[in-house]
Order: C-alpha cells, then sequence, then structure tokens
C-alpha cells in the first residue's frame, strides 16, 4: 500500500503507531505524491491538467496549429461510448480546415487494454485515428499493418496484435 506523506502523518498523529528516531529520516523521504501506474508525470499548465509531460507537449503543437490556421477546433479527453458500456477517452479530437476529424491518443506505455480499446474506436467509429509517440504521428492502420512500427509501438508485446 502506498501512502503518502500527508496520510502518513495523519496516521501517525492518531498514536496507532509509534515511531522511533531513525524511522524519521526514513519518513522524510517518502514522496509527497503517489507515483502514477506508468510512471508518467501529471503536468498542470496555464490551469489546464494533462495527465503527461508528452500530451502537455502535444496539446502546445496543436493550440500553434490552431493560431496558423491548419486546425479549425481542437477537443481534449473526448468519450466514447464502446460495447459493453466501456468508455474510451480520446487524448484529443482534432477539426481539420474541411471539417473532417482526427483522433489522437498520446502514448507512452500499451497495454492490452488500451491496444484493444483503440482497435474498438476505429472499427466503430468513422474517424482516424493517429498515435503520438516520442513525438512521432502515426495512423492506427499503418502501425498495425507495418510489422516494424508494431515493433517500435509495441515493444513489451511479444504476442501477436
Amino acid at each position: 500500500m502506498n501512502l503518502s506523506k500527508q496520510e502518513l502523518e495523519t496516521i501517525l498523529s492518531r498514536g496507532y503507531v509509534k515511531i522511533r528516531g531513525d524511522q524519521k529520516a526514513i519518513l522524510d523521504k517518502i514522496k509527497d505524491d503517489k507515483t502514477a501506474k506508468y510512471h508518467n508525470k501529471p503536468v498542470e499548465i496555464n490551469g489546464i491538467y494533462f495527465q503527461s509531460q508528452a500530451e502537455a507537449n502535444r496539446w502546445s503543437e496543436i493550440q500553434l496549429l490552431i493560431r496558423n490556421g491548419i486546425i479549425r477546433e481542437a477537443e481534449r479527453q473526448k468519450r466514447f461510448v464502446l460495447p459493453g458500456g466501456i468508455i474510451y477517452v480520446v487524448d484529443h479530437v482534432l477539426t481539420l480546415k474541411n471539417g473532417t476529424q482526427e483522433a489522437e491518443e498520446v502514448k507512452g506505455h500499451w497495454s492490452r487494454v488500451s491496444i484493444n480499446k483503440c482497435k474498438q474506436f476505429v472499427t466503430l467509429y468513422d474517424i482516424p485515428l493517429y498515435i503520438v509517440k516520442n513525438g512521432q504521428r502515426e495512423e492506427w492502420s499503418k502501425i498495425m499493418k507495418d510489422r516494424d512500427l508494431k515493433k517500435l509501438y509495441f515493444p513489451q508485446n511479444k504476442r501477436r496484435l
């Protein structure tokens, strides 16, 4: 169980646990924030909360594209319903100048669940899905067809996708 420093101090202040002097140094080293599942670091920029620095960087790029007139509009954290009532939240949905939409998913780590959600999204919705990883933007269908790109995007998955 991971406790934040504040939670631990609350438990200690109630007298349930007593600490010795040498344990105090250990307590001082405990992080204030809990570690994220995939070790991403949440970021807040101009009052906007992002789940990772990569997502914040991509949002900044999108804002420049909007200012230059390449993209008409962008929406963050748009929800889509998948079979079984599962909610899939896409990082960015972009509306281009011609009115077509594109979905973007900023990824640092892949899990089987995220791969399956992407597959279902592409099958159900008529919106092309692009994956942004390490600053590279690739279309989902291209990634799934090209074996070399699969290795780049899914290095830890040894089973066939």
